[in-house]
């Protein structure tokens, strides 16, 4: 089949949107599809139509700038064309965004089937400055670029921002014939906002990049005397609470345990501030995705310190895959892995975190245990399984076309 990806977010991004979109497109080139992609650069390994924006957009206290597209008739030529030439079967969404609502506007037209893909209906910004203002002036900018209106629906909670951005979802959701929730508790939650939505559970694949990764291993033992190697992957942002990560390790013994951080954001030098001076605490920064797999191998346990806020996170498929437990704080999650291969704390304060690591780094025959259930568990995220769900919704989509 002919599938065409559609991405707002910048290809450079390196945020769990862009990553977990490549996965899934190398798991269908892999079942021997052929793939494109519209987006704003150009992807290695794809057939990539490379839009340029009209506009770049800075999101306030982020790293993040994400391109406008205007919703023009020359801009719509220019899409159906392609769309007609490469004789696209089916288009996917990756976001909600301007260029997504262009294309699912043409594909529509076309009859092509539109997949949408909702990364995360857990809006968290209540820190950004001006909340309602901003959500206006959110409301008015994609209005005026996807010649759309955009209406906040009433059953949405939050902030204003965070009831547009809901709302913007839940609109684009309800213009696709298919919306596929890569875990099972955003699936309820999108079900109880909006009941006629057509909902699909297919967890993210998760692909290791770069032939010299080595394979996967399990830990197979724990010296007595070795400390506890915790890795903690994601972005340096409040929703995934990186500081409250650092707070519990500041109550624990530092003879007992290492950590190691990962990842770039707003919070990076506040974490070095306050806790840059912890003995057994690395704040490592950015890294490659080769490099933090890398990182995941050594280490015994990987930490997820979010809290009703993430969908299905690639930290988890990345740490699963690679035969690692997960600590984590957010109950709805026990899926997807978790549930075999998860330690949750008793709450997600930074002293039940605490709590949670030191009777993690007194029990190492619980590691071992837990590294075997999650190299069972880790066909959640096959390449091969995500493939064999994707083709049966869009042969389905397909069918009813007929």
């Amino acid at each position: 089949m002919r599938i065409c990806f559609v991405l707002d977010f910048p290809v450079t991004n390196t945020g769990g949107v862009v990553y977990s979109t490549i996965n899934q497109i190398k798991a269908l080139q892999q079942a021997g599809h052929t793939v494109y992609i519209f987006a704003n650069q150009a992807i290695d390994s794809v057939n990539s139509f490379a839009l340029k924006p009209s506009l770049t957009i800075n999101l306030p206290n982020t790293i993040f700038i994400l391109p406008g597209y205007v919703n023009s008739k020359k801009r719509q030529k220019v899409i159906r064309q392609l769309l007609i030439k490469n004789k696209i079967d089916c288009v996917w969404l990756q976001s909600e965004l301007s260029l997504a609502l262009i294309v699912q506007d043409v594909a529509r037209e076309l009859n092509i089937p539109v997949i949408f893909t909702v990364h995360s209906i857990f809006w968290q910004i209540d820190k950004l400055p001006l909340s309602r203002v901003a959500a206006f002036a959110i409301r008015q900018a994609l209005h005026w670029l996807c010649k759309r209106p955009i209406y906040i629906q009433p059953k949405t909670t939050g902030t204003l921002i965070e009831r547009l951005l809901k709302s913007l979802t839940l609109n684009v959701a309800s213009a696709s014939d298919a919306v596929v929730s890569p875990s099972q508790h955003q699936l309820e939650t999108l079900r109880s906002l909006d009941r006629n939505l057509p909902l699909y559970n297919i967890p993210n694949p998760f692909l290791p990049a770069g032939a010299s990764l080595s394979p996967a291993h399990t830990i197979s033992s724990i010296s007595p005397n070795e400390p506890l190697r915790i890795l903690w992957v994601g972005r340096l942002t409040p929703e995934k609470r990186p500081l409250e990560f650092l707070e519990a390790l500041s109550q624990c013994p530092s003879e007992f345990i290492q950590c190691t951080m990962i990842g770039d954001g707003i919070l990076l030098k506040e974490m070095r501030r306050r806790y840059g001076k912890l003995p057994h605490v690395l704040i490592a920064g950015p890294k490659t995705n080769n490099e933090t797999i890398a990182a995941i191998d050594q280490s015994h346990l990987v930490a997820l310190t979010s809290y009703h806020f993430d969908n299905q996170p690639m930290v988890v498929a990345e740490a699963i895959s690679r035969h690692r437990p997960v600590l984590y704080c957010d109950e709805r999650l026990t899926a997807e892995g978790l549930k075999e291969a998860g330690i949750l704390t008793a709450n997600s304060s930074p002293e039940a975190i605490a709590q949670t690591i030191k009777q993690l780094a007194g029990s190492p025959e619980q590691i071992i245990k837990l590294s075997r259930a999650a190299a069972k568990a880790k066909t959640v995220f096959d390449a091969k399984s995500y493939a064999k769900k994707a083709e049966k919704l869009i042969v389905g989509l397909l069918k009813n076309r007929k």
